[in-house]
């Protein structure tokens, strides 16, 4: 049996003796990312994006490969069953080899009351926390905190008949957040009840001074209420106060239309606002991510004793309004950063950010909220992630389509109306015009069909296309398609003014990327399909570029939900039909032209040269960059 401890400092055994792991220490992290997914079979594309993503995809590749070799031929001992599955595509931990692993051990222990005890002693440690994966962050913050919330149940349990059990179990959970200020009430508490009043006044001073030094606040009221019922000699019996409970609230808004679909996608954001405590939900503009959230919301309500609260970023255009407006969203008078915290560090809360990708201060306020305030959890929607420590990140795709291409035969109109996409067009054409297809000609099934694919599942773009249904039918419409940006206008006069055009919509994400993320995009129009990074090297040739230097903006428009990426089997780029022909309209006369010609010359190139071709290397674009321009 090998056994393997990932809890605080790493330790390796097998048959009961120590084993040396003598490959690098990212060949062990490498090894904890197999085990902690064992039960899935991982992608080797996906693997060396995460673990390599600053290289060119064949370095990443070749990484991980060394790597592999790395742990089954130095850092595992041999034996008759094999470690680790590998083909070209994937590889896996062997579900035949045995194997302990302390962090899925202590999982397990965590979800049976009756074992907290074996649990917390089996948490030696944060997850390596020696190590600073990026892939870590979210497994050892959600460990962390499952942990931080068996220490404080096992407190309550027996502060009343084991005193000094329950004290030590508070310096465990204070190590770990040392401002936890419920905490420290209860140690304040059990102090005084002991008899021992100068230790619970020395508790008190040292929490207000540390408070004061390096978040700049007080206690709160609560906890200087305990404080001056010790000084005044109370003593076995001091009242903690407590707030007292009060119905779930919320400013959620109430929608007049249906919620269409998104239930996968509803459950995903359920469990990881059970897991995570900042999670971002990202996506192209008008693919509704603001519903989304505020749907989640909805149902998550009866786990958050004070509230939901959604704060509206998209208006602002100054930094230094975001906490104003989220004082002003919660209710409170003070709008200064320290009353917003003092405000909140006691609250178990959820904050809905709306809107946050063009507020450049929005991820340091967002974590220092999460840092300082234990009860509190943020849910954001962004069209790029905050990047911060901890921080979840879920993309929302379009909504499903059926494609309705000529030559293709189409399915009747009952399966037809199953696509979400055209779900979605129907109940908002019904809105506005007498409208129904039960007995829609092929015509006008082959059009609906068209309607939802080439909008590319957008749901903003599809109920302004719905909105045209009071003057237009259905073939009508989807031959107007080809102007998409002038047909697509007249959104509700409530919403913001970029969400109330198509062409406004995506004006706004273009307008927040630097000028030369803009020319990449505006050029990446030019494919028809897909692309691979060699290809968009050829393409963006004459903008004095390095290839890695074009990697680079191809992953922050990736990012910035601009561009797709399908890393399925090789890492492949596509626009969506509407964001690519909006990148064609940002190319003048003379840019388009050359980029259209820099794109016949590289794939001429790979049909002259055939098999090969170096598409993926970028030896294309370092042999032909400057003669092409």
């Amino acid at each position: 049996m090998l056994e393997v401890r990932l809890l605080g400092q790493p330790e390796l055994r097998f048959e009961g003796e120590p084993l040396p792991f003598r490959a690098p220490m990212r060949a062990f992290s490498l090894l904890a990312f197999m085990l902690l997914n064992r039960s899935r079979t991982l992608a080797r594309d996906a693997a060396a994006f995460a673990f390599w993503p600053d290289l060119p995809e064949p370095e990443a590749r070749a990484k991980l490969r060394t790597h592999l070799h790395y742990i089954i031929s130095t850092g595992l001992p041999r034996t008759g069953t094999p470690w680790i599955l590998a083909d070209k595509r994937t590889f896996q931990w062997n579900p035949d080899a045995p194997v302990w692993v302390d962090a899925s051990e202590f999982e397990t222990l965590a979800q049976d009351a009756s074992a907290y005890s074996q649990a917390v002693e089996l948490y030696r440690g944060d997850l390596l926390p020696a190590l600073d994966d990026e892939w870590l962050q979210n497994p050892r913050s959600r460990l962390r905190d499952l942990q931080l919330g068996i220490l404080f149940d096992l407190m309550q349990n027996v502060r009343t008949t084991e005193r000094e059990r329950a004290l030590a179990f508070g310096q465990r959970i204070l190590a770990m957040d040392p401002w936890r200020e419920d905490v420290v009430r209860e140690m304040i508490v059990l102090r005084a009840e002991a008899g021992d009043r100068a230790g619970a006044l020395h508790a008190y001073r040292d929490f207000a001074r540390r408070l004061h030094d390096e978040l700049g606040v007080d206690p709160l009221p609560e906890t200087v209420a305990v404080y001056e019922g010790v000084c005044a000699g109370e003593s076995g019996q001091v009242a903690q106060a407590r707030r007292p409970t009060e119905p779930p609230r919320a400013n959620l808004p109430a929608y007049l239309t249906s919620f269409i679909d998104r239930h996968r996608e509803l459950a995903v954001l359920q469990s990881a606002l059970g897991d995570r405590r900042l999670v971002t939900l990202t996506g192209t503009g008008g693919v509704g991510k603001t519903r989304l959230a505020i749907e989640t919301a909805r149902t998550v309500l009866d786990r958050f004793p004070d509230g939901i609260w959604l704060v509206e970023l998209g208006n602002l255009g100054d930094d230094r309004l975001i906490v104003p407006e989220i004082c002003s969203a919660i209710g409170l008078g003070d709008h200064s950063e320290s009353a917003l915290i003092a405000g909140l560090r006691e609250r178990h809360l959820l904050l809905v950010l709306d809107n946050c990708e063009h507020l450049s201060a929005l991820p340091k306020i967002a974590e220092r909220l999460v840092l300082a305030c234990p009860g509190v959890r943020i849910l954001a929607t962004s069209r790029e992630p905050l990047r911060i420590a901890g921080e979840r990140i879920e993309r929302l795709p379009s909504l499903p389509t059926t494609a309705g291409a000529e030559g293709q035969s189409l399915p009747p109109i009952e399966d037809l109306q199953k696509s979400p996409a055209v779900q979605l067009f129907l109940d908002r054409a019904r809105d506005v015009a007498a409208f129904e297809v039960l007995d829609a000609t092929e015509d006008d099934r082959r059009a609906l069909a068209a309607i939802a694919s080439r909008l590319d599942g957008i749901p903003l773009a599809i109920e302004l296309a719905a909105a045209r249904m009071s003057s237009l039918n259905l073939t009508a419409l989807a031959r107007r398609l080809d102007n998409r940006f002038s047909l697509l206008t007249g959104g509700s006069r409530a919403a913001l003014p970029r969400q109330q055009t198509l062409r406004a919509t995506l004006d706004w994400s273009y307008g927040l990327l630097s000028p030369l993320d803009q020319r990449v995009f505006a050029r990446m129009g030019v494919f028809l399909g897909g692309w691979t990074l060699g290809a968009a090297a050829a393409v963006c040739s004459g903008l004095d570029l390095e290839y890695w230097e074009i990697q680079d903006r191809l992953a922050s428009l990736v990012d910035k939900s601009l561009v797709l990426a399908d890393r399925s089997g090789g890492v492949r780029f596509r626009l969506l039909e509407t964001m690519r022909a909006y990148a064609l309209e940002q190319l003048d006369e003379d840019e388009r032209e050359l980029t259209e010609a820099l794109h016949a010359r590289y794939f001429a190139s790979i049909a002259r040269e055939g098999d090969s071709f170096p598409i993926r290397d970028g030896a294309w674009f370092k042999t032909y960059k400057h003669d092409i321009q």
